[in-house]
C-alpha cells in the first residue's frame, strides 16, 4: 500500500524529476514561474507591484508526477502548445517553485477581500468598500459587455505583462488596465471595482469566490514574496524541448 504521509517540497521535487507517479500527494503546494533573466526568478510573481500569487495545491500537483515538464504544463496547468512553442524562441526558462502548504490560503471572496484590506493602502480598500457586496454577486462577463467603453476589461488578463504595464521604451500601461492608482482615479463603479480584482489580483471571469474552480478543484493563493524568504522552498528547473512539444502536438492531432 502506498504511504500517504505528507511530502516535503524536496521529496516532491525528487519524485517529479525522476518521473515517479504517486496516487496521493499531501503537504506541498507550488507555482509555475517563467522568465528570461535571472532576476525574473526572484519573486513568486514578477509582475510589477503584484502582492498576491496564485498557487497549485497538492490536488493539482499529484497528476503531474510521472510526466515530462511540457506534458505536465500543457495537460494540467493550462499552457497552450502554441504559447509554449513561442517561448522556445524568446529565451524563456520555466521553473516550478515548491513549498509547504502551510503558506496557502483558500481563495474565497472573504479571504481575497481580507488580503486586499491588509496588504493594500487604506485608500484602495475604502474605494472598493461600497461595491464589495455587488462585486461578489456580479456576473463579471455580462457587466463588462454591458458597457461599450469597457468591453476590453475581460481581455486584459490574457495580455503579456509588458503590454499590460507598458514596460517597453515610451510605452504606457494598457488604457483599460485597472491598477490601484487607476481605481482611485476612476468612476467608482462596480465594474471598475470588479476589474481591479481581475487585473490586479487575478480573479478573472471564471473566479467563483467559493474556494473552488468552476470544475470543482480547490483554489489557493499566497502572499507574493521573494522565493528565498519562503521556508522550505525548492525550485525545480523545467526543461522544455521542441521535440517534446512536437510529440504532444502530434498526439493532439491524433486525438482530434
Amino acid at each position: 500500500m502506498e504511504e500517504t504521509k505528507k511530502l516535503t517540497p524536496a521529496e516532491y521535487a525528487d519524485l517529479f524529476n525522476r518521473r515517479i507517479p504517486r496516487n496521493s500527494v499531501e503537504g506541498v503546494c507550488g507555482r509555475f514561474i517563467r522568465g528570461v533573466r535571472q532576476e525574473d526568478f526572484t519573486f513568486l510573481s514578477d509582475e510589477p507591484g503584484k502582492l498576491l500569487s496564485w498557487i497549485c495545491t497538492a490536488e493539482l500537483l499529484q497528476p503531474l508526477l510521472g510526466l515530462r515538464p511540457a506534458e505536465a504544463m500543457v495537460r494540467y496547468v493550462g499552457f497552450s502548445l502554441n504559447w509554449m512553442k513561442g517561448r522556445l524562441t524568446d529565451g524563456t526558462d520555466h521553473k516550478l517553485v515548491l513549498f509547504p502548504d502551510s503558506a496557502a490560503t483558500l481563495a474565497t471572496w472573504e479571504n481575497i477581500i481580507a488580503f486586499v484590506e491588509r496588504e493594500y493602502p487604506a485608500t484602495v480598500f475604502e474605494r472598493l468598500r461600497p461595491n464589495l457586496d455587488a462585486v461578489k454577486m456580479a456576473d463579471y462577463k455580462r457587466l463588462s459587455q454591458g458597457d461599450a467603453k469597457k468591453r476590453g476589461f475581460l481581455e486584459i488578463s490574457e495580455l503579456p505583462v509588458a503590454v499590460k504595464y507598458g514596460l517597453g521604451d515610451g510605452q504606457k500601461p494598457h488604457p483599460d488596465f485597472i491598477t490601484p492608482s487607476r481605481l482611485l482615479a476612476g468612476d467608482g463603479s462596480v465594474l471598475e471595482a470588479r476589474a481591479f480584482f481581475d487585473h490586479t489580483i487575478g480573479c478573472n471571469q471564471h473566479f467563483t469566490g467559493t474556494g473552488r474552480s468552476p470544475t470543482g478543484q480547490r483554489e489557493y493563493f499566497t502572499k507574493n514574496r521573494k522565493i528565498s524568504d519562503i521556508d522550505g522552498a525548492v525550485v525545480v528547473d523545467l526543461v522544455v524541448t521542441r521535440e517534446e512539444l512536437l510529440e504532444l502536438e502530434a498526439e493532439a492531432d491524433r486525438n482530434y
